[in-house]
């Protein structure tokens, strides 16, 4: 009789994914954290090959060259955001993303998801180089939002294989759980608490809600970009990393957080958001 297979270990990814995930934060945080051109190289490299791995996952044998425009209108346009020109910037990634479409078409290729993915990532990652420059909180902020979003990670990580139950989305991403992403929302608004009373502030509520709302945007980012691999029949964006697949699998919630941050950012400019 043939034994039957052994079950799946709860946690058995934890120790490849914990290690590298380690490796990697501590690599983007003193790039970060060292500022200037540091900071600045480590955004335009991780942007480039995000654009690079979201162009691979529609492409066709053969297509894969044409992610160089993507890559180049992402990094480019961080390069000059960085710089304070914001709307030569939005020009430029506009620009170089749809001259990388008009290629696709002439090819007879659908352009729209390659044009959509740069200027996505175009726009956070100019976003978050932006939050970082700003000469009075630009670091708290990444700071802050570095934090709503690992403890977003963790909680629906935690939650989601100790409590399990029904699925958010399971046609698209079978392993994520209602209980993770209660478990993800709950923990980042813990984190921004933490940050509150470190920093003086005390716990507001504004900071509160904006962590939950960043937090449930991280997650969305998360399955959009599943949604996307699952159109094409991809697993993973790539393979930099082990245990978590492309650095677009590892930084999608990231993304979309950054873009929400951004853009509540400038709703309230007058006071950094973990200070709401």
């Amino acid at each position: 009789m043939t034994p039957a297979p052994a079950p799946p270990r709860r946690f058995g990814d934890l120790a490849v994914r914990s290690v590298i995930a380690v490796i990697f934060a501590a690599t983007g945080f003193g790039a970060i954290w060292a500022g200037g051109g540091w900071g600045l190289a480590f955004v335009m490299i991780a942007g480039g090959i995000m654009a690079w791995e979201w162009r691979r996952i529609a492409a066709r044998p053969g297509d894969r060259v044409l992610a160089g425009f993507q890559a180049l209108a992402v990094a480019g346009a961080v390069f000059v955001a960085f710089h304070g020109r914001i709307v030569e910037a939005a020009v430029f990634l506009f620009a170089v993303a749809t001259l990388g479409a008009a290629v696709d078409i002439a090819r007879a290729r659908s352009p729209w998801w390659s044009l959509a993915g740069a200027l996505y990532l175009g726009a956070a990652l100019s976003f978050f180089v932006l939050l970082l420059g700003s000469p009075q909180h630009g670091l708290q902020v990444i700071i802050w939002l570095v934090l709503v979003v690992v403890a977003t990670d963790i909680g629906a990580y935690f939650s989601g294989r100790l409590i399990g139950g029904p699925k958010l989305w399971p046609r698209v991403s079978p392993n994520k759980t209602w209980a993770g992403g209660i478990g993800g929302v709950t923990l980042a608004a813990v984190a921004a608490a933490l940050v509150g009373l470190g920093a003086g502030r005390g716990v507001g509520g504004g900071a509160l809600l904006a962590a939950v709302l960043v937090s449930a945007i991280s997650q969305a980012g998360d399955f959009a970009e599943s949604a996307y691999k699952r159109k094409f029949d991809k697993k993973d964006s790539g393979r930099l990393l082990p245990g978590h697949g492309g650095l677009l699998d590892r930084l999608d919630g990231m993304i979309a957080a950054t873009l929400a941050v951004g853009v509540l950012s400038l709703i309230r400019p007058e006071l950094p958001i973990w200070a709401w």
